[in-house]
């Protein structure tokens, strides 16, 4: 039973340590959240995400864009790094557009979106322990 609950527990951490803060690029309306290269920006390297993966920030709480709240967007924290000291980042589109590079909480946005994709091997996993402790449990096979 202990070995169960175990299971139980450590695959729920597995599901929930993936969905809190993520990284994602802050220009103008918008939180780009796939990183896809780099660019030169003068003498630094900073890195550039893909235009189309983006999270619009909403203007007020009724707002029909879904996205994430603009005073909640604009108060993520600046990531900075000795290679990146003012954080810059930007997109692939327009990159004279230099925006923030950030962290940012994907929950925080109103758009339903289900990344299963990003699951599926822990969901195999369990389903595949969990499979195994049930046959070996009803056929009573040593393993």
């Amino acid at each position: 039973m202990l070995k169960h609950l175990s299971l139980t527990v450590l695959s729920t951490v597995l599901f929930f340590s993936c969905s809190f803060a993520a990284t994602g690029c802050r220009t103008g309306d918008f939180i780009y959240t796939v990183q896809n290269g780099t660019y030169l920006n003068g003498s630094v390297l900073i890195p550039k995400f893909t235009a189309t993966d983006r999270i619009a920030k909403r203007n007020w709480a009724q707002d029909p864009v879904c996205g994430i709240d603009r005073n909640t967007a604009d108060a993520y924290p600046k990531i900075v790094s000795p290679s990146n000291p003012n954080g810059q980042c930007t997109s692939d589109t327009n990159t004279g557009d230099i925006g923030t590079l950030v962290n940012y909480n994907p929950s925080d946005s109103t758009c339903v979106t289900l990344p299963l994709d990003d699951y599926t091997p822990y969901c195999v996993a369990v389903v595949g322990v969990f499979s195994l402790l049930f046959i070996r449990n009803r056929c009573h096979l040593v393993f």
